[in-house]
């Protein structure tokens, strides 16, 4: 059996998450002839999540149990998975582009001295032990060309539905080693608990309509409106990278290729100019519906209605119409 292509597992209480998948996916449309596919699963209480990796194409599943382990620590995940990728050298490390999976990502390619590929499109094999990789740079405005493989591991961190996804093919049950993880002494992070967001529940990429808002809205006040705006057509507010770092909606509201895709059937893009990263992030929508004031803005041309206009004034207006409409979180039918 050759070198092994490692996913690092997530999961949502006793189920994996559809990133995972399709990164199993994805790693198994990439390997070559007797490269395997692994999994590696850390936390604690893990043997549910065994079984749904190997029917996801994993050949072999590193299994790291501990309860230090059950909530997500950086530095105490991090140590544990260098010693074990020092000692079983698996050719690529791919991980999500989840707010665990680049701070993970990061610490191992800084720990392991070995190269980091963030924002990755595509992984396509080109020689033995050698991938084409394809990834997102200038917050989304230029795609590069990579190589990755050879004898020091490289860490691949991928978006949801970046490129597409490929069914895993069928494999026999997977192979479970189960590893000790060298864990610290102690890790001076304490767990205390999971609060919601207060955002709505529904998942961006399971939603019908997204309400969305980006630099243009010029200041968090005016998010709120977007989020007012939200509530009344019974849609979630998702937003740009830009929106993100200024602190104007959590990192998992982020729409685009390093966040969530969207793929239902109307997009209300509020101030949003339109990166190539963000708009590949909605390019699977029905209806894109986009107000801004930059008549030049990218966004235009992917939107299939455009209005030229100041957020500012159209977007507290819309709210204070469909007030008078009584549409109150009942929904709206995108058609």
């Amino acid at each position: 059996m050759g070198r092994e292509i490692w996913v690092l597992a997530e999961y949502e209480g006793e189920g994996l998450t559809d990133l995972t998948r399709e990164l199993l996916g994805r790693a198994q449309a990439a390997r070559v002839r007797d490269q395997r596919v692994c999994a590696v699963l850390l936390g604690s209480r893990l043997e549910l999540l065994v079984e749904q990796l190997s029917g996801c194409g994993a050949q072999r599943v590193y299994v790291c149990a501990a309860g230090e382990l059950e909530h997500y620590e950086g530095n105490v995940y991090a140590g544990a998975l260098v010693d074990l990728i020092t000692k079983y050298k698996p050719l690529l490390v791919i991980c999500g582009m989840t707010a665990n999976g680049r701070d993970l990502a990061g610490r191992l390619s800084a720990r392991l001295q070995s190269p980091f590929l963030p924002g990755c499109l595509s992984l396509k094999p080109v020689a033995e032990d050698c991938f084409e990789v394809k990834r997102l740079l200038l917050n989304g405005m230029a795609v590069r060309t990579e190589v990755a493989g050879g004898e020091k591991t490289a860490v691949l961190a991928f978006s949801a539905g970046a490129g597409g996804l490929a069914e895993p093919e069928f494999s026999p049950p997977a192979e479970v080693v189960t590893v000790a993880p060298a864990l610290p002494a102690e890790s001076g992070v304490r767990h205390l608990g999971i609060r919601s967001s207060g955002f709505r529940e529904v998942d961006l990429a399971e939603a019908d309509v997204l309400v969305s808002g980006g630099n243009g809205l010029g200041n968090g006040e005016l998010f709120g409106k977007l989020r007012e705006l939200g509530e009344l057509l019974g849609a979630p507010v998702g937003g740009s990278r830009v929106a993100v770092d200024k602190g104007w909606l959590p990192r998992e509201r982020m729409v685009g290729v390093s966040g969530k895709n969207f793929s239902g059937r109307l997009c209300l893009a509020f101030g949003i100019s339109g990166a190539i990263q963000h708009t590949m992030g909605i390019r699977d929508c029905g209806t894109i519906v986009a107000v801004n004031r930059d008549p030049r803005a990218p966004i235009f041309k992917n939107a299939d209605l455009a209005v030229l206009g100041d957020v500012r004034q159209i977007l507290p207006l819309l709210v204070e119409r469909l007030k008078e409409l009584g549409l109150r979180g009942s929904g709206v039918d995108p058609q």
